[in-house]
């Protein structure tokens, strides 16, 4: 198969599965992003955005197609208190 190096600021290679030219993530956040206190930026694409999203928020996420853009998905985490999700659209 073909094996890309990946750095330490992308998707972690245990989640990945790779099936000829395709690879396929299971979509997770970052453990630095579900351990942390302040604010956190994850960026991704249309087919792992929405799984992040509902691994964080613990609620279902919308789906987004490849042609959906501008899309913003903010999570809020307070101890205690159920995650928050807001969904806006640029």
């Amino acid at each position: 198969g073909n094996h890309e190096s990946r750095d330490s600021g992308t998707a972690d290679e245990s989640r990945i599965e790779r099936a000829g030219n395709h690879e396929t993530y299971a979509p997770q956040p970052p453990r630095e992003a579900q351990a942390s206190t302040d604010q956190v930026l994850i960026v991704g694409h249309s087919n792992t955005v929405p799984g992040i999203v509902a691994a964080l928020c613990q609620c279902e996420a919308p789906g987004l197609g490849e042609h959906d853009y501008g899309d913003l998905f903010e999570i809020t985490l307070q101890p205690g208190a159920k995650p928050v999700m807001r969904h806006e659209h640029f």
